[in-house]
């Protein structure tokens, strides 16, 4: 971890510290490989939902009535997880689609160490009544093969005056003040990065190619052998992208053993246009509301749904080093096969607000996240269809 950034946003503490003030506090303990549960999954509840309405707002208040101090020495203990708040869980929904559908947890420690079975032995099998009677020592093994990864820093600043504090603090929605539009970037920047984050870029720009992001999904199937090239791929005979990718699925399901109701594809907007025209889209007239809707809100192929995003497109970063370097990465013709099971986003320090200084008549206030993205399977248990051409 940067000794400063970490200065800056108070990270400098014992991980157990940190853990307990942002995870245990509120209720979440590890259940599952040191994770916690997910974040979602506390606000499938409806009376969480309703518990935590205004979170971030009353929390807010509190803060900007103590005050901050100076730059450098913050109190990480009035540090705001907004992850706990459903106005921020919207944004991330309805900004960030495929952020919202990789499961949020906690983890305690600054590294992940996940562990992979990679090999089992057979079982012992069926047997007579009179082999049964002695099993002792007929124990049968599996290999492990755990990897470490490294939590990275998201951080930002922004600049709340003191109108805007009073109005948010009762009148204006998240979304719309200035910290409900940094969350709002942060989730674009983490999309963008759950899909084509590669550290090994050398970027010093802050974005998914930066030293310092975290291995996204592209990343991880091509270092596993399971991305696919389809910039070759030619459009002919019916509905050809639905059955491409079907036919992708069924090998995926037959070859690795993975559950089809364990995935999801993601694809851009204009894919999701090519398929739903490949499947044959009527137009819906609803006489009542005299409207009238052509296209399609939900899209399964072999009952896996659909899920589409307007980060899965190229992107292009450029840095300011004196020697520029440049990460050009991306399609939308891009589709990923992701399973459920393996994702995770893993984070000692869930996204939060913290003061930082007063300014003039403004306060300074840094938005921070101390997590990475996590494929448990390293790559093996998806696809990435690479770069479909599209029109």
């Amino acid at each position: 971890m940067g000794a400063a950034v970490a200065d800056a946003l108070g990270l400098n503490r014992r991980p157990s510290a940190i853990f307990q003030q942002f995870w245990k506090d509120y209720g979440f303990v590890e259940v599952d490989d040191g994770f916690t549960g997910s974040v979602q999954s506390m606000f499938n509840i409806p009376e969480n939902r309703r518990a935590a309405q205004g979170f971030w707002q009353k929390k807010f208040t509190a803060n900007m009535q103590q005050k901050a101090g100076t730059i450098g020495t913050p109190d990480i203990g009035s540090a705001i997880p907004l992850v706990y708040d459903p106005e921020v869980l919207d944004i991330l929904r309805k900004d960030a689609p495929l952020v919202a559908r990789v499961p949020y947890v906690g983890y305690e420690g600054q590294t992940v160490r996940v562990h992979n079975i990679t090999a089992r032995e057979k079982p012992i099998g069926f047997i007579s009544e009179a082999d049964s009677y002695n099993l002792l020592g007929k124990g049968k093994k599996f290999s492990l093969t755990p990897f470490d990864v490294n939590m990275e820093i998201y951080a930002d600043v922004v600049a709340v005056g003191d109108f805007a504090e009073r109005a948010s603090a009762g009148t204006f929605a998240l979304r719309d003040t200035a910290i409900g539009a940094r969350i709002a970037e942060h989730a674009q920047y983490k999309e963008q990065a759950f899909l084509y984050g590669d550290p090994t870029q050398g970027l010093i720009d802050g974005s998914p190619g930066d030293t310092n992001t975290y291995t996204g999904a592209a990343k991880y199937f091509t270092d596993a052998g399971n991305v696919v090239d389809k910039t070759a791929f030619s459009a002919s005979g019916e509905r050809p992208h639905v059955r491409d990718i079907r036919n992708e699925l069924t090998k995926l399901w037959q070859t690795r053993a993975v559950s089809p109701a364990d995935t999801e594809v993601w694809v851009s907007h204009t894919m999701f246009g090519i398929l739903e025209d490949e499947m044959e889209v009527k137009a819906i007239v609803d006489q009542n509301e005299r409207s009238v809707n052509y296209g399609f809100e939900v899209l399964t192929i072999s009952g896996v749904p659909v899920i589409r995003s307007h980060n899965i497109r190229e992107h292009t970063w450029t840095d300011t080093a004196t020697t520029p370097k440049t990460y050009t990465v991306g399609s939308e013709g891009d589709v990923f096969i992701q399973n459920r099971r393996a994702m995770r986003f893993a984070a000692l320090a869930p996204l939060f607000m913290l003061p930082l200084a007063r300014q003039g008549f403004a306060d300074e206030i840094a938005l921070g996240e101390y997590g990475t993205y996590i494929d448990r399977a390293k790559g093996q248990f998806g696809r990435y269809l690479k770069g479909y051409p599209v029109t």
